[in-house]
């Protein structure tokens, strides 16, 4: 399930939808969410990521 939007978030939390905006920004850059184009974005580690991480660890 999807992350809501900046307008959702801005009206649930009661911001601005530039604060909304920036801390969405900022869980994207630490790796907190991710992003997939056409889907939205989501709280965690992208499944890529994950496979990435497992066939390193199995090398």
């Amino acid at each position: 399930m999807p992350v809501p939007g900046e307008p959702r978030l801005a009206v649930e939390l009661g911001v601005s939808k530039g604060t909304a905006r920036r801390a969405l920004n900022a869980l994207l850059a630490d790796g907190t969410l991710y992003s997939v184009l056409g889907k939205g974005t989501f709280v965690g580690v992208p499944n890529d990521t994950k496979r990435a991480e497992n066939q390193a660890s199995t090398d």
